[in-house]
């Protein structure tokens, strides 16, 4: 079994049969967690909460860049498309 306390400050748990099947899973959760994927939040994350993360992450933008993407977003996608969940989302076949 292996512990571990996710963003919203409650206990977490990840059993396993065999200790090296426990380490990859908790390998695994780690670098998700280092990605920025939150494994264990993604039937939570809005579109609304990729773009901040995705944003957040980018250091080498211009400020009249990132203030521009930022505008766009909050008036066409924000208050819209931005509320759906990641996982409710389906591309048209």
């Amino acid at each position: 079994m292996y512990t571990y306390t996710d963003p919203q400050g409650r206990r977490k748990f990840i059993y396993a049969l065999d200790l090296a099947t426990l380490h990859e899973k908790e390998r695994q959760l780690i670098q998700g967690q280092l990605d920025g994927l939150d494994i264990y939040m993604a039937g939570k994350a809005t579109v609304n909460d990729t773009f901040d993360c995705y944003s957040s992450t980018k250091h080498d933008l211009r400020e009249t860049t990132r203030s521009n993407d930022i505008y766009v977003y909050d008036h066409f996608v924000r208050q819209t498309f931005g509320r759906k969940k990641i996982i409710d989302i389906k591309f048209p076949m």
